[in-house]
């Protein structure tokens, strides 16, 4: 059973699904529209709810992405032909 600060609590915004959920060919518009738009939301809901000091969305999402945290990960990456620019 829920609490009851739960039950009252303001729901954080999410990133709009249909910038990541594609049928067989992927939007890189939708997508990079998605992100700004979940940006800028989460911004407004950081300030609203007093927690402004947290990092934005894009730099998070920059932050753990410019890391390899598996081994095999790069190299299954480059099999399929992506390219790390480290």
């Amino acid at each position: 059973m829920p609490t009851k600060e739960a039950i009252d609590s303001h729901l954080k915004p999410r990133v709009p699904i249909n910038s990541f959920v594609f049928e067989d060919k992927y939007n890189y518009e939708k997508v990079k529209e998605g992100v700004l738009t979940y940006e800028k939301e989460m911004k407004k809901f950081r300030i609203d709810h007093h927690m402004d000091y947290l990092q934005s969305y894009c730099v998070q999402t920059a932050f753990y992405s410019k890391n390899v945290y598996f081994r095999k990960v790069e190299e299954n990456y480059n099999n399929q032909g992506f390219l790390f620019k480290d």
